[in-house]
């Protein structure tokens, strides 16, 4: 045995050995060569557009035999109007029941206002941006040099002593407040205040001119106290009205005591320092008059309009008389409005003397405050505002640096986020508020109405019951895509055995109550078919897709783009002139895509919407393919080349067969 396998090694490397000879003259003839090339890495781009993006949550169950729904409503709270009655047939949408709306709107109001103050938040945040990383104008550098001066200036006024003007004008201003809060000869009374007290004197001299007319006047037409002017007219006065011609009579009596007692206490009263409790006295009097003289006016008045005229008297006599009663009534009331504003007056005239003593004293102080120079803590202060202002221009003129740019960009993006969130809240207030009209989900009949008026109600109580002949599919959902469905909610419905059909829907109820099988719970769900069609049987198996959110006119990238690193989502951004097609089949760069984070609102199958880090027009990155060496042979001269079994390209070498 050990002989027969010496022999056919032996044989075999014969066989070898002529192999190689072949191989040797062959590679001579061939002349066989080798290159490598380098593959750059492609990028597949998608443009950063605006498109729409609807989010959809599915279930399947089966089309249900019964065709009736429970209405329940979306809100807690208090029914304030029942809008339907039993056997009311009614189209989708139209209103059923209404919920106090009073805190809803208070959160819409909220909300919109925390709306608008993200929007103002954004806005300087964007302008402190902007201000940080542009250029520095020429007049920012000049505002900068302007202010360091000024402070500069201030800091020298504060220092240096007072000029001779500045002293002169401190003085001249204590002299002046002086004036205005002198006190009398008697040390204690403000010369404003003596003043007004005069005044007083002045007025009340003038109010008694108006009472004595005022009486004299009354004589005239009353004919009591020696008047023989219209002696004829005295049997004619009041004839109409007795009453009041002994009331007139009364009257005038009453007023002759009181203007006399008034006029011999203000002639008593010197014109000038006279005492102000002998004035306060006068003024009394004076009061007593006045009031006394208006009710015999109007007796006199009323007796005049009750008088008859004669051949001896005539209407025009007596509308004359009308006429001076008229005017002296008018004399009275603008003189008892005057004997008001008295004691005001005086009350002006204390209010201004304290005045003129504050603006002494503070006149007085600031004299005292210049001539002993600055405070030395206003000095600091100056000093410290120099070095602030010689800091900021220095600063200016070497501009931001990239921590701070980075530190505004961040701030952008945090309140465009907290702008996007007040958005959100705003739309989810607005819809809390719609959702307090209970409407009709579709077509129907309502029956057993049991919301009643003023009933405090939750999400799980049954308002009504609405019949429809439309069929409704049955399906169930888990816990977490629950809560995003709501009745009103389109859904596109098919069928297992009928695969060419497709059906619109409607949310129609959302169990509020879960039911739990083997540790999972479920939720289910009534969708009502906006289509009847004859091939659509109570009991199929049907699949259904609800429209829990749509967004129109946003910022979209496909999905691919999106990649989360560690709970931060970023996209890959590469700049290039590429057409888009040239784009879509993928592009060598010589310099890497820009990794930048994004945030991101709603997704569907294909679409993901980007709130903040991308703009309209950028191109992201979908796919890249990586590049490598690849080695390539290529033979000079026509003879081809020979593959010789059990050797290998190369001039390796084999084994024999099962070796």
């Amino acid at each position: 045995m050990i002989r027969r396998i010496t022999t056919f090694a032996a044989s075999r490397k014969k066989t070898v050995i002529g192999t190689f000879s072949v191989l040797a003259v062959t590679g001579t003839i061939l002349g066989t060569q080798l290159s490598k090339t380098t593959e750059p890495t492609k990028y597949v781009l998608s443009t950063v557009a605006r498109g729409t993006v609807v989010s959809t949550i599915s279930g399947s169950g089966q089309v249900s035999a019964e065709n009736q729904l429970d209405i329940t409503p979306e809100v807690a709270g208090t029914i304030v109007a029942v809008l339907v009655s039993n056997n009311d047939e009614v189209a989708a949408g139209t209103p059923l029941f209404a919920i106090d709306q009073s805190d809803a709107i208070k959160q819409v109001r909220d909300a919109g206002q925390s709306v608008r103050d993200a929007e103002i938040s954004l806005e300087s945040a964007k302008i402190s941006y902007e201000k940080l990383v542009s250029p520095e104008s020429n007049a920012s550098l000049l505002q900068a040099q302007n202010a360091l001066k000024q402070a500069e200036r201030a800091l020298a006024d504060l220092k240096a002593p007072p000029t001779a003007i500045q002293l002169m004008n401190a003085e001249a201003k204590v002299r002046s407040a002086e004036l205005n809060a002198r006190l009398e000869a008697d040390g204690t009374t403000p010369k404003t205040v003596r003043d007004a007290w005069d005044d007083e004197v002045v007025s009340l001299n003038g109010l008694m001119v108006t009472l004595k007319d005022a009486r004299d006047d009354a004589n005239d037409v009353l004919s009591v106290d020696g008047i023989a002017g219209n002696a004829n007219f005295k049997p004619l006065f009041s004839v109409l009205d007795q009453s009041v011609k002994i009331q007139a009579y009364t009257s005038y009596e009453a007023v002759k005591t009181t203007v006399t007692a008034a006029d011999d206490a203000v002639k008593a009263l010197a014109a000038s320092d006279a005492d102000p409790d002998d004035i306060l006295e006068a003024r009394g009097l004076v009061t007593e008059a006045l009031k006394a003289t208006a009710t015999l006016l109007d007796d006199v008045k009323a007796g005049l309009e009750a008088s008859l005229t004669s051949s001896s008297f005539s209407q025009s006599s007596l509308d004359q008389l009308m006429s001076t009663i008229q005017s002296d009534i008018n004399g009275v009331f603008n003189a008892r409005s005057t004997l008001r504003s008295l004691d005001d007056d005086i009350e002006k005239a204390q209010e201004t003397f304290d005045s003129a003593e504050i603006t002494l004293a503070v006149a007085k102080a600031e004299l005292e405050d210049l001539k002993a120079g600055a405070d030395p803590d206003d000095i600091a202060k100056a000093e410290e505002t120099v070095a602030e202002r010689t800091q900021t221009l220095a600063d200016v003129k070497v501009g931001a640096d990239d921590i701070e740019v980075k530190v505004a960009l961040n701030t952008i993006r945090q309140r465009e986020s907290s702008l996007q969130d007040a958005r959100d809240n705003l739309q989810d207030a607005q819809e809390a508020l719609n959702d307090c009209t209970v409407v009709a989900p579709f077509n129907g009949v309502v029956t057993n109405i049991e919301g009643k008026l003023a009933a405090k109600v939750s999400q799980s109580t049954t308002l009504a019951t609405l019949l429809t002949k439309e069929r409704i599919a049955e399906i169930s959902l888990n816990e977490v895509d629950i809560t995003k469905i709501k009745v009103g909610q389109k859904a596109t419905l098919t069928f297992d055995a009928l695969e060419d059909l497709t059906v619109a829907g409607t949310v129609g109820e959302v169990d509020i109550i879960g039911s739990v099988s083997q540790g999972v719970v479920s939720y289910g769900v009534k969708v009502v078919l906006e289509t009847q069609d004859d091939r659509v049987r109570p009991g199929m198996s049907v699949s259904v897709s609800i429209i829990t959110e749509a967004k129109a006119d946003v910022i979209v990238v496909p999905n691919a783009a999106v990649k989360d690193n560690g709970g931060v989502t970023t996209v890959q951004v590469l700049a290039t002139d590429a057409s888009e097609s040239e784009a879509a089949q993928g592009i060598a760069s010589d310099s890497p895509p820009e990794t930048r984070v994004v945030q991101v609102g709603l997704s569907d199958d294909n679409s993901t919407e980007i709130t903040v880090g991308l703009t309209e027009g950028e191109r992201v990155v979908t796919r890249t393919v990586a590049g490598g060496t690849q080695t390539t042979q290529a033979t000079q001269g026509g003879t081809s080349s020979i593959r010789i079994p059990g050797v290998t390209g190369g001039g390796g070498m084999g084994g024999p067969p099962g070796m």
